[in-house]
C-alpha cells in the first residue's frame, strides 16, 4: 500500500491509475519531504523536481491530502492543481497562499501529495509535509489565568 492507501505491486500503481512505466521515464517528487515557512511570510513556493529531463511533456496531479492541522481557507490558499514540466526542464514550482491571522494557534501543518504522474514515475518523496510556523507577535502576553482590579479610580 502507499501513502494514500492504494495497492502497489513492484513499484507500479495497480488500479484505477495504473501506468506502465518504461525504462527511462524520469522520477517526480518534491524537492524536500519537510520544510517549515513563517506565518507572514504569505506566499510560498514549494519545489517539485524530475530526476532527468524528459523528452516529453511530464504532467503530475498535486493536491492537499488530510493528516495536516492547519484549516483550508483559514490558514492557507491552495488549489489541487497539475504541475507541467515543459520538455527538457527538471524544476517546477507549486504555490501555497499563507494566511496570517492575529489569533496564537500554535505551528500548523499541510500535506500535500503528488500523484497521477504522466509521462514520469513518483519518487519515494511523493509527499511533503509543510509546517506554518505561527508568528510570535500573536503570542498572548501579560500574565496568564483571570486578572482582578481592586480599587479602581477613573480619572478623567
Amino acid at each position: 500500500m502507499d501513502e494514500l492507501g492504494r495497492s502497489v505491486e513492484g513499484g507500479l500503481l495497480i488500479g484505477r491509475y495504473e501506468q506502465v512505466v518504461p525504462a527511462g521515464i524520469p522520477v517526480v517528487s518534491f524537492q524536500s519531504p519537510n520544510s517549515s515557512i513563517n506565518e507572514s511570510a504569505n506566499i510560498v513556493s514549494i519545489p517539485v523536481v524530475l530526476s532527468a529531463p524528459a523528452a516529453r511533456r511530464v504532467l503530475v496531479y498535486c493536491s492537499v491530502i488530510p493528516g495536516g492541522s492547519a484549516t483550508r481557507g483559514d490558514d492557507y490558499s491552495f488549489f489541487d492543481q497539475w504541475v507541467s514540466f515543459a520538455p527538457g526542464q527538471t524544476k517546477a514550482t507549486v504555490t501555497l497562499r499563507v494566511r496570517q491571522d492575529p489569533l496564537f494557534e500554535g505551528d500548523e501543518t499541510i500535506r500535500i501529495a503528488l500523484n497521477t504522474p504522466i509521462n514520469a514515475q513518483l519518487g519515494p518523496r511523493r509527499i511533503a509535509s509543510h509546517t506554518i510556523l505561527s508568528d510570535p507577535a500573536d503570542r498572548p502576553s501579560g500574565p496568564r489565568g483571570p486578572s482582578i482590579l481592586l480599587n479602581a479610580e477613573v480619572l478623567a
